[in-house]
């Protein structure tokens, strides 16, 4: 896989995930905590601690996520650091032995 296209699938990888996990995740979670503290209270479908299991599970999935999110962060900026790091180089290196032909003709 060419370098470029490797961001690319890096760049869209973190975007999704920041989408899913990060924003749609917890609205998701928060209408249902929402829901089980208040109308579904008096719910015969599940017992009353179940709204407890599904704050204290969500809590720990959202933070969860947020560690992974920061992790991907970390590794897009790394890999995008590098990429400059490596243009760079080579446009160094090239712009040195452009200076070396011209001196030797």
């Amino acid at each position: 896989m060419s370098p470029t296209l490797s961001m690319v699938n890096m760049f869209a990888f973190a975007v999704s995930f920041f989408l899913s996990r990060i924003l749609f995740g917890p609205y998701s979670w928060y209408r249902h905590v929402y829901y089980f503290y208040t109308v579904g209270q008096d719910s015969t479908c599940f017992s009353s601690s179940f709204k407890h299991v599904i704050f204290v599970t969500g809590l720990f999935f959202h933070i969860l996520n947020a560690y992974w999110f920061y992790k991907i962060i970390l590794k897009v900026r790394r890999k995008f650091i590098t990429q400059e790091e490596a243009l760079d180089a080579k446009n160094e290196l090239n712009s040195h032995h452009g200076t070396n032909a011209k001196k030797s003709n």
